[in-house]
């Protein structure tokens, strides 16, 4: 059965330490949901305690209508894969997906039923006699997966799962365990330090920073529309500035004599105070035709390019100021080249100083 998962205020301490502070989350059914943010956040205690292998100091967990705040872990019907995978060496991959439901005391007419429709989904036909040495990583991270999914859990927990992996395989194996996953149609809670990760796989997230959730939003949302400088500047890369509103109609940002013109919607309250301002490298373009007519467009010079494959990293010098920004790898530029580059006014977020 399918179920959604609700956590209700909960609040976590070790000693004087508020691990997760107050946290209210709503998981849908069916949902692949991510928590992310920086070390010691509190995203992966608040896994353990949706496992129940923490129980909380205030607040309440729901799975649907149940209330299973301090139920046992097995009394919850869930599964989850951990950062090292935690398979039985020595054991066949048969043996360590059905290692759960022999404990259920399943008939091995039933087992061996279960066994064989986990391999297929999870791709480990032909491996069932191979123990775990004997396979790559990415075969034990679906050994993991399968042992989890075999059980037919209600939820389904993965903290880092990817993590072991080459950073090639890993970046292969996101799409594969996202399409696992929802195929079977299990609500599922991903918890990793990685946001490009998070933002391939999960359909929403929520970000954590010192136990607090600070947004919870599509991939999309949060990085397009996000609703302060932390979440800002943890989702992907940007350039950070110090700036002052100068204006209200139109509204422009002033940074240390450049001026550019903005296109969202600011607090009248933040006109003549000092503000953040969060460009993304992406959002900076660089500009060959004559266009002078459109706002924002800045001449700099290319005092670093670093070649990465697809596009280049440049460092734009314009006066004082140094941008990070992207070029495509059919640009022809090198080090000391003018160029000019323009800013969409409405890529340019702003945020209070004391944020």
């Amino acid at each position: 059965m399918v179920v959604d998962v609700r956590l209700e205020k909960v609040t976590k301490k070790f000693g004087k330490t508020i691990a997760v502070d107050s946290v209210d989350l709503y998981i849908k059914k069916g949902e692949l949901f991510g928590i992310i943010g920086p070390s010691g956040c509190g995203k992966t205690t608040t896994l353990r305690l949706i496992a129940g292998l923490e129980f909380p100091d205030e607040g309440r967990i729901f799975f649907g209508e149940k209330d299973v705040t301090f139920s046992k872990p097995y009394e919850r019907n869930t599964a989850m894969v951990f950062q090292n995978y935690a398979l039985w060496p020595h054991m066949t991959v048969y043996e360590n997906i059905a290692y759960g439901l022999r404990l259920r005391k399943l008939t091995e007419n039933e087992v061996r039923r279960r066994v064989k429709q986990v391999l297929e989904l999870t791709k480990l036909e032909g491996l069932e006699n191979r123990y775990p040495t004997q396979l790559s990583g990415g075969q034990q991270q679906r050994v993991a997966l399968a042992r989890a999914l075999v059980v037919e859990p209600e939820v389904l927990l993965l903290d880092e799962p990817l993590s072991n992996l080459d950073a090639k395989l890993r970046v292969e194996m996101r799409g594969e365990l996202r399409n696992i996953i929802k195929t079977t149609g299990i609500t599922a809670i991903y918890v990793t330090h990685d946001q490009e990760e998070a933002m391939s796989i999960c359909d929403r997230i929520a970000i954590m920073n010192k136990g607090r959730v600070i947004q919870v939003g599509d991939p999309k949302e949060l990085y397009f529309n996000p609703k302060s400088f932390f979440v800002a500047t943890f989702m992907g890369k940007s350039n950070v500035l110090k700036g002052m509103i100068k204006e209200t109609d139109p509204m422009f940002v002033e940074l240390d004599g450049l001026q550019l013109r903005l296109d969202r919607k600011i607090d009248d309250k933040l006109v003549g105070k000092p503000v953040y301002v969060v460009i993304r490298p992406e959002s900076i373009k660089i500009v060959r035709e004559n266009i002078d007519y459109a706002e924002n467009i800045i001449e700099g010079e290319v005092t670093s390019i670093s070649f990465l494959g697809s596009h280049y990293l440049l460092s734009i010098s314009i006066g004082s100021i140094v941008l990070q920004a992207y070029a495509e790898a059919s640009e022809r530029l090198s080090k000391g080249d003018e160029v000019k580059v323009r800013i969409d006014p409405k890529d340019i977020l702003v945020f209070e100083e004391q944020d």
